[in-house]
C-alpha cells in the first residue's frame, strides 16, 4: 500500500494520471501544454484539472493505516491472509472510484454501448479475490488446492511461540553484550596492570 502510494507521487512529479478540469480558480493542478491529454490542450493555460494521484495515494496511506492497526490489535488471533484479502479489497474499491476522475483510460465497449475501463474491470477482480481469500481464511468456503487456515486457538498457540522465539532471541543478545562488555573490561584492566611496571624508574637513576 505504501508502495502504491509513493508511485502515485511520481505521478504527480510527471504531470500525469490526472482527471478532467475541476471548474474551480484555486483548487486542482495546473498541468503544462505538453502533459495535456489531447481533449484538453485547447483550454486555458489556468485550467485546473483534478490531481486523481493524490485521491489515490490518500486512499492508499488511509487503508495502510487502518489494517495497521487492526493488525496491531489484533495479532493474537488474526489468521494468515487476511491483511492480503483485506488489502486487496481495499486497494480495489479505491482504484475503481478513482477511474470516475480517469479520462485517460482504454476502455473497453460493452453490449448496449456501455463503455468500461480495463483499470476499473480490474479492480472488480482485486476486490472479488480479495473476499474470497478473506472468506476462506475466515473458514466461510473453501479454496481448492489451498491448505485449511489456522483457527483461532492455533494462532493463537502460534503468536505465543513466536513471542517465546523473539524473547529468547533477545535474551541471547543480552547475554553476548555481557560476554563482550566482560572481555573488553578485562582487556583495560590487563592494559592498566601492565603499564606501571614498564614506567619504574632504573636503579642507576
Amino acid at each position: 500500500l505504501l508502495g502504491q502510494a509513493i508511485g502515485r507521487f511520481g505521478n504527480l512529479i510527471n504531470q500525469e494520471l490526472y482527471g478532467p478540469p475541476t471548474g474551480s480558480t484555486w483548487f486542482g493542478l495546473l498541468i503544462r501544454d505538453e502533459n495535456r491529454l489531447p481533449q484538453f490542450r485547447s483550454l486555458p493555460p489556468e485550467t485546473r484539472f483534478h490531481p486523481t494521484m493524490m485521491y489515490e495515494a490518500t486512499w492508499l496511506v488511509l487503508t495502510f493505516i487502518i489494517l495497521y492497526l487492526i493488525f496491531r490489535r489484533n495479532q493474537e488471533t488474526i489468521v494468515h491472509g487476511i491483511m492480503t484479502g483485506s488489502y486487496l479489497v481495499m486497494a480495489g474499491i479505491g482504484r475503481f472510484i478513482m477511474e470516475f476522475w480517469r479520462p485517460d483510460q482504454p476502455t473497453l465497449t460493452l453490449s448496449g454501448g456501455v463503455t468500461v475501463s480495463y483499470s476499473r474491470i480490474l479492480s472488480v477482480v482485486y476486490v472479488i479475490v480479495g473476499i474470497v481469500i478473506v472468506l476462506d481464511r475466515m473458514g466461510h468456503m473453501r479454496i481448492p488446492f489451498i491448505a485449511r487456515p489456522q483457527t483461532t486457538r492455533q494462532r493463537q498457540q502460534a503468536f505465543a511461540e513466536i513471542q517465546t522465539q523473539r524473547r529468547r532471541k533477545e535474551r541471547a543478545l543480552e547475554r553476548e553484550k555481557i560476554r563482550a562488555q566482560r572481555l573488553k573490561d578485562r582487556g583495560t584492566r590487563s592494559a592498566d596492570e601492565k603499564a606501571p611496571a614498564s614506567e619504574t624508574p632504573s636503579s642507576d637513576e
